[in-house]
């Protein structure tokens, strides 16, 4: 399950079409080409600058949340040591947004519980 942080003045409809767009649009690219090597490797590619660089640039990478016991994505800033700070922005401020969060976090939870 994917959260989508998305400016809060557009339409239910629109808002629905850039999150089915987000969840789905690797897929689209993989029925095409049947990989998608480059966009992972040019994915990491640029974690791996920003860490060096130590840019201060916020990051959509899961890391560890000690208090939920799981790994997530969220917004992170990272450096050479590791987690800097996950950054919130304004639109996470957004009670839909918290709690399709915490929806997310539960079914993390429960998929990790059948491995």
């Amino acid at each position: 399950m994917k959260v989508a942080v998305i400016d809060l003045d557009l339409s239910k409809s629109q808002k629905d079409e850039l999150l089915s767009k987000s969840r789905y649009g690797s897929w689209s690219i993989f029925n095409v080409k049947k990989y998608t090597s480059f966009g992972i490797a040019i994915s990491v590619l640029y974690i791996l600058k920003t860490i060096w660089n130590e840019t201060g640039q916020a990051l959509p990478v899961s890391t560890y949340d000690s208090k939920e016991g799981v790994f997530y994505s969220y917004p992170t800033i990272l450096s050479r040591e590791g987690v800097v700070s996950k950054v919130d922005f304004p639109l996470m401020n957004d009670l839909n947004y918290k709690e399709e969060l915490k929806k997310s976090i539960k079914r993390i939870r429960e998929n990790k519980s059948t491995i």
